[in-house]
């Protein structure tokens, strides 16, 4: 991607972008065995949160923007209120065909930005094993390991109960993150 990226507040008219882009990363995400796991997550989630953004992060006391090309979305983030003095990073995705373009890095500085301007000293994520460049991209941004925490059950095959990275960052300064598994509700572990 050679075009110039911006990053803006939702508006409305996104609504069918930003639904598309959802719907298109999580069926990628899916491995084979779990494909009904993630549609039945995707239906839900787009019921719950991204057919109602304005709404969701409202009452969130955050806020969801898009990163584009033109009049193309080609990536998406929201913040919301997390416990204490925190901000929780959620639905960072990138369009396939404009992965590897240093997109996901500006959004999250962006959101980085964004909790200091609000000062709020702490920003949380989370992501599935699933989301190899996601993890890799956390750790170059400076995010450390804190702690693991192993789930209640451990499924025989790879299920739903997917493992999630939370990352814990203080935007001024370099900070860390601790892997914890993720529950069946959110097999691919975007939060």
């Amino acid at each position: 991607m050679s075009a110039e990226i911006s990053i803006r507040p939702f508006v409305e008219a996104d609504a069918p972008q930003v639904r598309a882009l959802f719907i298109t990363v999580n069926r990628l995400l899916a491995p084979p065995d779990l494909r009904d796991a993630f549609e039945a997550y995707i239906t839900r989630s787009l019921a719950e949160e991204i057919d109602r953004i304005d709404v969701y992060y409202g009452a969130k006391e955050g806020g969801f923007w898009v990163a584009h090309s033109g009049d193309v979305i080609v990536g998406t983030f929201g913040l919301e209120r997390a416990e204490g003095q925190a901000m929780e990073l959620r639905r960072m995705y990138i369009d396939p065909a404009a992965r590897r373009a240093g997109i996901a890095r500006q959004m999250l500085q962006f959101a980085e930005e964004e909790c200091r301007r609000r000062d709020i000293p702490r920003l949380e994520l989370s992501t599935s094993e699933l989301q190899y460049a996601a993890l890799a991209l956390y750790r170059q941004a400076g995010y450390l390991l804190l702690r693991g925490r192993s789930p209640r059950r451990r499924a025989t095959r790879r299920s739903a109960a997917a493992f999630v990275a939370i990352i814990s960052r203080k935007p001024s300064e370099i900070g860390a993150f601790h892997l914890q598994f993720g529950t069946i509700g959110d097999p691919a572990g975007t939060g």
